[in-house]
């Protein structure tokens, strides 16, 4: 191999515009990039909650399920997407089936839309039970704009959750807790959902414990009844 360098000039700006319009004229039909509809692209790459939350907004408005059956979709999501890996196809329940452009992964439904699911859990959530560190026992917990002391209590439940009780996932599992992972997760900064969804103020500085268990005292109605659940 020759170790002498080119005596060549590099080609100027007008050069390089020159060779490429005579490389490409007659080639492409660019017009045809004019037709394509961004949205059709969303969802292409990789992809964060928002991008996730687009996807599910699509399949659910194109679904023809109403506004009551839609809002139980994501409450059953939340409810039970931790007791194995699934796929909701809409208008159907959840199957086992690998996610198509017509079927979602159920275990992205709550981490794409955390103010609806926080306000699942606390309906499917016995009084007794709704308490702040239930509440923080939740992988989408650490989506909400918490201050940094309700957020180390959450991300102390998910180390352990990640690295003690998880023990299998997709194609692409690693186990144990993912720092970068939960570093995104926690950028996410979602408002907490009151009864009429409308959101409950985000203090400065975050939601701390206190205010967290004053939201979900907004919940309390006396009776103790329904289905238990300390973590969704």
């Amino acid at each position: 191999m020759s170790n002498e360098t080119s005596d060549e000039e590099p080609y100027s700006a007008d050069e390089v515009l020159t060779k490429l319009s005579s490389d490409l004229e007659g080639l492409f039909d660019f017009g045809e990039l004019a037709k394509v509809d961004p949205e059709e692209f969303i969802g292409f790459g990789l992809k964060d909650t928002h991008i996730y939350r687009t996807l599910f907004i699509r399949l659910l408005k194109d679904s023809g399920l109403n506004k009551a059956e839609k809002v139980m979709v994501v409450f059953l999501a939340t409810v039970l997407a931790p007791q194995g890996e699934g796929v909701l196809r809409l208008p159907d329940l959840p199957v086992h089936v690998q996610e198509t452009a017509a079927t979602f992964a159920v275990v992205h439904i709550p981490s794409c839309m955390p103010p609806v699911a926080g306000l699942s859990w606390v309906y499917a959530t016995v009084e007794r039970n709704r308490t702040v560190d239930n509440f923080l026992a939740n992988t989408w917990a650490g989506q909400f704009a918490l201050n940094k002391s309700a957020q180390d209590k959450h991300k102390r439940w998910e180390v352990d959750f990640w690295d003690n009780n998880v023990e299998r996932g997709g194609d692409n599992y690693e186990r144990g807790f993912n720092e970068d992972y939960y570093g995104n997760t926690v950028e996410d900064q979602y408002p907490l959902m009151n009864k009429d969804g409308s959101y409950y103020k985000v203090p400065t500085g975050g939601y701390s414990e206190v205010d967290l268990g004053k939201w979900l005292s907004t919940f309390d109605t006396g009776r103790d009844t329904g289905a238990s659940s300390s973590r969704s």
